[in-house]
């Protein structure tokens, strides 16, 4: 219940920039943050029980019932640790959601229920827990290399304790198309595309390339 309406917040513009704080006039850093966040959710929806109980310790500092609700405590700090940079450095406060649930009694057990909204589902998604994995794992790889513009990969791999190949790997997975990005985060990417494709072929740098690779 709590990742499931988790999930839907990181979904939407509106949560994100209540997130920031502040208003923000780049758009390829939202856009980079709103695929950040897209990812977390696929995460959160998945059937991955250690991916989701990361999350949430990253995510919350409390979880409180009340009747006929639930109210979640979530933490700045953890969300700029999810999300990214752009959040990191905000000011440490604190963000309350409070998701309506009905009691609903199941034999001896008395369960919360979420009301069902009516939501439209044209195709059920199909979310690449490893995948997803991989893509998080590249953009952590290029902040790396990015936050170490003056050593080379073979010295910031040696520093970090990591391997070059693998390194090098991940950063250009991590050039991949953010159009291919979200789809992957909502479940929706092309068949071709799959975290063994991505580690054993070269991925063409030009977006329009990638498309023709995997959506033909």
């Amino acid at each position: 219940m709590i990742c499931g309406e988790l999930a839907a917040k990181l979904s939407h513009d509106g949560f994100l920039l209540d997130c920031l704080g502040r208003p923000i006039s780049d758009a390829g850093v939202f856009r980079e943050l709103r695929n950040q966040a897209k990812l977390t959710a696929s995460q959160l929806r998945s059937d991955k029980a250690a991916d989701k109980v990361r999350l949430l310790r990253n995510l919350l500092n409390t979880v409180k019932l009340d009747e006929g609700e639930i109210r979640l405590t979530l933490d700045r700090a953890g969300l700029g640790e999810v999300l990214g940079a752009c959040i990191r450095d905000l000011p440490a406060k604190e963000l309350d959601l409070t998701i309506a649930a009905i009691p609903k009694r199941s034999g001896h057990q008395l369960k919360l229920v979420v009301p069902n909204e009516a939501r439209e589902i044209e195709v059920e998604p199909k979310y690449d827990a490893k995948l997803i994995a991989l893509i998080l794992e590249a953009f952590e790889a290029r902040d790396l290399v990015l936050a170490n513009p003056s050593l080379s990969m073979n010295a910031l791999a040696k520093q970090q304790g990591r391997c070059r190949t693998r390194l090098a790997k991940l950063v250009g997975i991590s050039c991949l198309a953010p159009h291919l990005v979200e789809a992957i985060a909502g479940g929706r990417q092309p068949s071709l595309l799959t975290a063994e494709f991505l580690l054993a072929k070269q991925l063409p740098i030009a977006w329009p390339e990638q498309a023709r690779r995997f959506e033909g």
